[in-house]
């Protein structure tokens, strides 16, 4: 079994991201993950329950989580 996937998500922290807009903080990979997944599940849950929609919070979190994870071997 190969652990280079676990090592790259751990090193998410230490990645610098750019981005094409100004921005008054620099921020990390694994900040804009975390923000990413934060505001998709809100965007679910405010669809789930102000709208009746049937969105899966939780999935969408976790795929936010991983959107900028290599799938490389």
């Amino acid at each position: 079994m190969s652990y280079h996937f676990s090592a790259y998500m751990y090193r998410l922290r230490s990645i610098r991201r750019w981005s094409l807009m100004r921005s008054t903080a620099p921020e990390n990979v694994a900040e804009h993950s975390f923000h990413v997944a934060l505001l998709a599940h809100l965007l679910c849950e405010i669809g789930n329950g102000m709208f009746g929609r049937h969105l899966n919070a939780e999935r969408a979190a976790t795929l936010a989580l991983f959107h900028d994870a290599t799938l490389s071997t």
